[in-house]
């Protein structure tokens, strides 16, 4: 979910900033488009073509763009990633059945393939997304028939709720590009040199959601009665979580239970400081 999502949906998720980092070779990097492994999805294309489409997707236009390695241009792009113990699926599920269905964030509107997929590579990672889902364990339950609604009709998107959301979500992250940006210059958060390496050896990764809260806030994002709303819902969703885990004493959730806990002090911080905060006056 986009990070002004997870504001709306705090009573559901504890919400995480998660970073992607997509590199993409310069136009003369031969040895660069060499080393490109492309997903099956995209198998027959050629990396000089895929990296033509990845140039549309949200993750670059609206990533943060790095400078300094030669021969590379790399963004970082934020997100909102619910953190929980470790459970099956989305917590917001009660077995098969979408508990928030009238508010699911963008992620789950632009199911079968999400918003950040470029519009060139949707016919792909449509058929991809098919095949995955029919061969899985538990296949999807999702109509495959030739009775089933027209998706995509010789590569032209035909669902019209599907291509209004995908304009939403898509708009929705442009307009967070500052944001994001302003959140890898934070002082509350980790150093961007320490972003990239870990980017680079990891792929991904995550961390607190209290600095969003302040910058979000201190942007014009979102007002103090929204900020100081989640925040309370925060904590007292942590405070729940941290009272079942300490009942369960399962050795293994003794780390999430520590970052839980220091989660808590944070939102209790901010919530402090923003109901210190003087009222605005017209």
């Amino acid at each position: 979910m986009s990070l002004l999502e997870a504001f709306r949906l705090g009573d559901v998720f504890i919400p995480s900033i998660a970073y992607k980092l997509t590199r993409i070779p310069k136009d003369d990097n031969e040895a660069g488009f060499d080393s490109i492994k492309l997903h099956p999805d995209f198998e027959g294309m050629s990396p000089r073509e895929f990296v033509k489409d990845i140039r549309e997707s949200v993750a670059v236009k609206a990533g943060a763009m790095l400078t300094g390695e030669p021969g590379w241009d790399a963004y970082i792009f934020l997100t909102a990633r619910p953190w929980h113990y470790k459970r099956v699926g989305c917590s917001a599920l009660d077995g098969k059945r979408c508990t928030i269905h009238d508010r699911r964030p963008m992620t789950c509107r632009t199911v079968p393939v999400r918003y950040d997929v470029p519009e060139s590579l949707l016919v792909r990672a449509f058929h991809g997304t098919v095949t995955r889902g029919k061969a899985a364990p538990d296949p999807y339950e999702c109509d495959t028939s030739e009775k089933a609604p027209v998706f995509l009709d010789g590569g032209a998107l035909k669902d019209a709720a599907y291509i209004a959301d995908r304009k939403v979500a898509i708009d929705a992250a442009l307009d967070e590009k500052q944001l994001g940006e302003r959140l890898l210059m934070s002082p509350y958060l980790p150093p961007l040199q320490e972003v990239v390496d870990r980017l680079r050896r990891a792929g991904g990764f995550s961390v607190s959601f209290h600095a969003a809260v302040i910058h979000a806030h201190d942007m014009g994002k979102v007002d103090k009665a929204t900020a100081v709303a989640f925040c309370q819902g925060q904590i007292a969703m942590l405070e729940r979580e941290i009272a079942g885990a300490l009942a369960r004493k399962r050795p293994d959730e003794r780390d999430w239970t520590g970052r839980f806990r220091s989660l808590l002090d944070a939102y209790r911080d901010v919530a402090k400081a923003l109901a210190a905060q003087p009222k605005a006056t017209a």
